[in-house]
């Protein structure tokens, strides 16, 4: 057995045992965190946590201790360290552990309806003997941050809400190119979304006057027209070719797939009816003129192909006509 496991075995062998680990703990874990545990609730939890290429260099031990309420628990995390050179990521590293230690926590008391628990505190100690003395590097994660100062505004597990359904219309529409992001993310599942088209309308017309990027608009049309009713779009619609013009193009492409699902719903009634002839006829020139409008807009082939279900040589020949 080589040095480092010897000293992870005589090091483990005393803590754990019970006596010694009370008394470990009473000296060296902090004061406030011993005040509200009760010590004779001490229990070693059998996992550990340090990385499988750290095994060689390090072992640790972690201790559970209940509240003096009984309301939760306190983990005292121990990492030993017994490699010669001083880890300068460490609070890092332990971060990782409180973390793994903190989800097992949530793992084992999630109750039957799926609630999350309060967290339990986890109190890290290093017990260090390396060749540098004292410790040579940072013990606090909060130290490693270059801009130290604004570490306690977006410290780790702190974030800051975006929260919609707080947020009024009014608010959100003075938010520029972020606008109708908002405003769509806000209302898209209302029941009565015809409510808000004046302000998702409103929002576009925002952004457009602080240059929105046609891709995005038409990313956020295409979003709206797979997720809303045929009755609310075609009002959106007509308010933005009235508001806006320059998206009339993108606005009419969908209304001419409306018109395209209108005839294939057509077709199919006309084929029960027995007229399925005539109406395939009919239908045949209604695509290929569907067609010719979306390849003089650019639209893709595939996409076009897979709309009107024509043929590759009847769209090149469509494609052909308009040279």
């Amino acid at each position: 057995m080589n040095i480092p496991q010897r000293h992870d075995a005589l090091t483990k062998s005393f803590l754990s045992d019970p006596s010694v680990a009370r008394e470990f703990l009473e000296r060296y874990l902090h004061k406030d965190v011993q005040a509200i545990c009760n010590f004779d609730t001490l229990q070693i939890e059998p996992t550990s946590y340090v990385d499988e290429d750290l095994k060689m260099h390090c072992s640790d031990i972690t201790y559970r201790l209940e509240l003096k309420d009984k309301s939760n628990y306190v983990y005292v995390y121990t990492l030993i360290e017994h490699q010669n050179k001083a880890d300068k990521l460490m609070p890092f590293r332990i971060l990782k552990y409180q973390a793994a230690i903190i989800q097992n926590h949530i793992t084992r008391h999630r109750t039957d309806k799926h609630e999350v628990p309060l967290l339990p505190l986890v109190a890290p100690i290093v017990f260090y003997n390396g060749n540098k003395s004292p410790y040579p590097y940072k013990i606090d994660i909060a130290e490693m941050f270059e801009h130290r100062e604004l570490f306690d505004e977006i410290s780790l597990g702190k974030f800051s809400l975006v929260d919609l359904t707080v947020m009024e219309n009014k608010e959100i529409l003075t938010h520029g190119k972020i606008a109708p992001l908002e405003i769509i993310a806000k209302h898209i599942k209302v029941r009565n979304f015809l409510n808000y088209i004046d302000d998702v309308v409103s929002a576009f017309v925002l952004a457009h006057e602080q240059n929105l990027s046609v891709a995005l608009f038409k990313s956020a049309f295409t979003y709206l027209s797979t997720e809303r009713e045929k009755e609310e779009l075609v009002r959106l619609s007509d308010l933005i070719i009235k508001n806006l013009p320059n998206y009339e193009e993108i606005v009419m492409n969908y209304a001419d797939s409306l018109k395209l699902e209108g005839i294939q719903q057509g077709m199919q009634q006309g084929m029960q009816q027995g007229r399925r002839q005539g109406m395939q006829q009919g239908m045949q020139q209604e695509r290929q003129e569907i067609a010719k409008n979306l390849l003089r807009c650019g639209v893709d082939i595939l996409a076009i192909k897979n709309a009107t279900h024509l043929s590759d040589k009847e769209l090149e020949q469509l494609k052909a006509s308009l040279h």
